[in-house]
């Protein structure tokens, strides 16, 4: 015969589920962030590049990859010590994670250097976005962490058109290799600037 569960059991029922759930989320979350700046990790950013890839080929859309490394950083470390480098690192997360928009996604891809995806986004806009960011991150106020300190970051962009006909070639690799060649390209002219990786056909 069906009995009707007591109200009491019901609740508590209710509330293990509710506990469980939270613990589930939790868990999810941990495994998605790092830890040091809350933001996105490499194992994210890589899986949702993908993803974007996939919705902007369909939409034949365009998307854009920001790389991003600070300049000069281990003479932060080695002169401030690597609690003050946390300290710059989770500072800079702030500054990108409010400069972006909604939808845009952010993380640390590791040590000292940041991902951004941009959907929607072409080299123009990405190249607007990055040097925004590139300007805050140069006025960023580091006096908690030291009076003297000031830091600036190289940026590189690399962009999928969704249109063009290598759009259903190009994977996540390709494009944060060609993100990562435009960033170290910024390197070389000098640093504290931004880069969008060119094609040997974007030349032609």
């Amino acid at each position: 015969l069906y009995k009707p569960v007591a109200e009491k059991e019901l609740v508590a029922r209710v509330n293990v589920m509710v506990r469980l759930k939270a613990a589930e989320d939790a868990v999810r979350r941990i495994s998605v962030t790092d830890e040091l700046t809350g933001l996105y990790n490499r194992r994210f950013l890589r899986k949702r590049l993908e993803e974007e890839i996939s919705r902007a080929v369909r939409g034949q859309s365009h998307l854009s990859v920001v790389l991003l490394d600070i300049d000069h950083f281990k003479e932060v470390n080695d002169t401030y010590k690597h609690a003050a480098g946390d300290q710059v690192l989770r500072v800079l997360s702030k500054v990108l994670e409010d400069g972006l928009r909604q939808g845009d996604v952010v993380g640390r891809w590791g040590g000292e250097e940041f991902m951004a995806i941009l959907p929607n986004s072409d080299a123009k806009g990405a190249t607007i976005t990055s040097e925004r960011l590139r300007q805050e991150i140069s006025d960023m106020d580091l006096s908690d962490v030291h009076p003297d300190l000031k830091i600036t970051a190289s940026f590189g962009i690399a962009v999928l058109d969704g249109n063009s006909d290598e759009a259903g070639e190009t994977d996540s690799g390709t494009l944060i290799g060609r993100a990562d060649t435009a960033m170290y390209a910024a390197k070389e002219a000098g640093r504290d600037r931004v880069e969008v990786f060119a094609s040997r056909s974007d030349d032609a």
